[in-house]
């Protein structure tokens, strides 16, 4: 499995947060006309350690999620309902970290929205 699909399958089993958002776990964008709640995720970057033989042994995988919600109660209950994925190991996936990023709305969608970094050790 990949780094992305590790990271959706992780954020969906988590009981709560596939309660309130279903399958809607979008990459980059949300789809037009998509409901919410939802969460879009991009990868912000990769580190990996290898050997000398190329095989990966660790490194680092962080991702940006953007929270979509119709209301700021609900972004609280996304953000932390993500916040069950800390210190857990999903695939290639270890050792998930959770980090607070900035808040808003987005006048063109008309949503309110959080920022969350992820992090994971690979």
């Amino acid at each position: 499995m990949s780094y992305e699909s590790d990271l959706r399958a992780a954020a969906l089993a988590v009981t709560n947060l596939a309660n309130l958002i279903g399958t809607r776990f979008y990459p980059v964008r949300l789809p037009q006309d998509a409901a919410t709640p939802a969460i879009t995720y991009r990868q912000l970057d990769s580190q990996q350690e290898l050997t000398l033989g190329g095989t990966v042994i660790g490194g680092e995988v962080r991702y940006e999620l953007t929270l979509l919600g119709s209301s700021y109660g609900v972004i609280l209950q996304l953000k932390s309902a993500l916040q069950e994925l800390e210190g857990t190991d999903y695939g290639s996936l270890t050792g998930f970290g959770v980090n607070d990023g900035p808040d808003g709305w987005d006048f063109t969608d008309e949503v309110f929205y959080k920022l969350v970094e992820i992090t994971a050790s690979i």
